[in-house]
């Protein structure tokens, strides 16, 4: 898909809007109970965010505009993780679906935090860093990676055992970045 849109007039900005709306939609219909629709709009702002990206980086179009926008789809991408959580929550899951999104939004903050911090110090990206850091980062939650393992769960109409389950692929995936960058800024130090 980047291949075939970096031939055309489409920047990554506008992009980036395209996946932004998609995101707002499908935390829209996550907050009116359109569970399904929700998901798959989501599903698809994904790979239109990781083109817009992707683009970014060839073209080296960096500037306030597509900032604003990326930061803007990643606050819609966590408010629609608490619209899915409570109306779950209202509609039989209980308390602890809350909780589930409290500790996915924690661990996904953590997460970003520290991938900037490691981009900061070393230089790269923890992308474009070692290859372990590149299996880290692959392996590691992503908006992407927990939203594709939502899937099954609702497939089989198990939504809030598939909230947990996003919650612990999170929080897991935290502890392991953790160790991780601690482990590669000792490398950068020249522990």
């Amino acid at each position: 898909l980047t291949a075939a849109l970096l031939s055309t007039f489409l920047d990554a900005p506008l992009i980036r809007f395209l996946a932004l709306l998609c995101s707002v939609a499908g935390a829209t219909c996550f907050a009116v109970g359109w569970l399904w629709p929700g998901l798959i709009l989501l599903l698809i702002a994904g790979p239109l965010a990781s083109v817009a990206r992707r683009i970014t980086r060839i073209r080296l179009q960096t500037g306030m505009r597509y900032e604003r926008l990326a930061l803007a789809g990643w606050f819609v991408d966590q408010l629609a993780i608490v619209l899915l959580a409570a109306w779950l929550a209202s509609h039989g899951g209980g308390w602890g679906c809350p909780v589930l999104a409290i500790i996915i939004i924690t661990a996904t903050v953590a997460a970003e935090v520290e991938n900037r911090l490691y981009g900061r110090l070393t230089g790269v990206a923890i992308e474009e860093g070692a290859p372990a850091d590149r299996l880290v980062a692959l392996l590691g939650s992503s908006r992407d990676g927990m939203l594709l393992l939502l899937v099954p769960f609702a497939a089989l109409k198990l939504w809030v055992p598939g909230l947990a389950a996003m919650a612990l692929y999170a929080g897991g995936s935290f502890f392991v970045r953790q160790a991780r960058f601690a482990f590669a800024l000792d490398r950068w130090r020249g522990a």
